[in-house]
């Protein structure tokens, strides 16, 4: 019997990738890992705006019920004092008719006493990461303060709006009586990732300008951590209406849209505001 003929036939394999192939898929490997990294990026500046938004809230609330409380806004440093630990902070000056305490430095009588009996704080904790050092000019010293997650300090606005100001660019005012009501505006603002109150995340040449428009200066000195607040004077100088970023957008819920009234907006600028 014969035996059939068997042919065998031997495929001859590839054994590796072209040129070609291994450059086409180490662009798709840069392209994906490109989009993951723009995606981490976004997702990290969606986290740290809306962290700023929820601590400026949680402050504005602090700053509530201490107001309720004591009658007066207290600078945000002191927020998470406990009141007899606050009052032996503040027996370096007068306690008794102490501007210390106060947002904007205005004088606060009997606060040793008012703080024993009505301070009910500490009214919230700080992240202790994120605290940067905040020189007082009054008080002439540093105090640990609440900073947002680009390191900005935190800053209020407490504006009250006076119907007997002839110029309407200056009827909006910080208020200058301690207990006086902010009826224009009362806000936590984060100045966002720009640093600088209004514009966009890249500020470009208005930037410096910008900077003269903040509640506080950078350190002289250089350190990046500390900075110093204005106080009372240049705060209530002749351009202190100048100093926020007086931009008209539409008005509250029921109230009218009047043209000399603008408010602490700007469409399109990176800065967290909470009002309360």
């Amino acid at each position: 019997m014969m035996k059939a003929n068997i042919h065998r036939t031997h495929r001859t394999g590839r054994g590796g990738f072209t040129l070609i192939e291994m450059l086409i898929v180490a662009a798709l490997i840069s392209l994906f890992s490109g989009l993951a990294v723009i995606n981490i990026s976004q997702q990290l500046k969606l986290n740290q705006q809306k962290a700023a938004v929820a601590e400026c809230r949680q402050i504005a609330t602090s700053m509530s019920f201490a107001y309720d409380d004591m009658g007066v806004f207290p600078k945000l440093c002191f927020l998470k004092f406990n009141g007899p630990n606050l009052a032996d902070m503040l027996q370096g000056t007068p306690v008794v008719n102490n501007p210390v305490f106060e947002v904007y430095d205005n004088q606060v009588g009997n606060l040793g006493q008012r703080l024993n009996g009505q301070w009910k704080g500490g009214y919230m904790s700080f992240n202790s990461d994120r605290l940067v050092k905040m020189n007082v000019p009054v008080a002439n010293r540093d105090y640990d303060w609440p900073a947002d997650p680009w390191g900005n300090p935190y800053v209020a606005y407490m504006l009250y709006s006076d119907p007997t100001e002839v110029d309407p660019a200056s009827r909006e005012k910080f208020i200058d009586t301690a207990g006086k009501s902010p009826n224009f505006l009362a806000a936590v603002v984060s100045y966002g990732r720009n640093r600088v109150p209004g514009l966009g995340e890249n500020p470009g040449p208005e930037e410096a300008a910008r900077k003269n428009l903040r509640l506080y200066t950078d350190d002289p000195g250089g350190d990046p951590r500390r900075f110093v607040l204005l106080d009372e004077a240049q705060l209530n100088g002749a351009n202190r209406a100048e100093r926020i970023d007086m931009v008209r957008i539409a008005p509250r819920a029921g109230q009218t849209d009047d043209p000399n009234s603008p408010r602490v907006r700007q469409t399109g600028a990176d800065d967290r505001i909470y009002e309360f």
